[in-house]
């Protein structure tokens, strides 16, 4: 078990207080389609991508997501930052996985994550230095 002293998370229907110095993660609930769907139309504006590379932390950019998603989607479960963070994490790495198979590209969002993924390197290409001359 780990130990969290004077922490506190801002989705408590998420974790079981034992006791003041420890918490039990609990499993939060499955994502709907829906609201998948509204969290890849945030994640993916550019209101979204201009704030990410802008902000020093990325739980900041993941907490905006969270306000921005539990505003057009008030009847589903108030999604954390925390919580989004690893669902686009987890969506990448199904990304990654998947791109690596010729020719598939039948998941449903693989063209905003190859698109996304695309302008990262490109952008990275335009920012590193050139160090062919070395």
């Amino acid at each position: 078990m780990h130990s969290f002293p004077d922490f506190q998370f801002s989705d408590p229907a998420c974790f079981i207080h034992q006791s003041r110095q420890t918490l039990i993660r609990q499993r939060c609930g499955n994502w709907k389609d829906s609201e998948v769907d509204c969290l890849i139309e945030l994640w993916d504006s550019p209101q979204f991508q201009q704030l990410y590379p802008q902000t020093q932390r990325p739980t900041i950019a993941y907490d905006y997501l969270a306000r921005q998603l539990n505003r057009k989607m008030p009847e589903t479960l108030n999604r954390t930052g925390a919580q989004i963070q690893t669902k686009i994490h987890n969506m990448m790495k199904q990304y990654r996985r998947l791109a690596q198979i010729p020719g598939f590209k039948d998941w449903k969002y693989y063209d905003v994550f190859d698109r996304r993924h695309r302008s990262v390197r490109f952008q990275s290409l335009l920012t590193s230095p050139d160090t062919s001359a070395l």
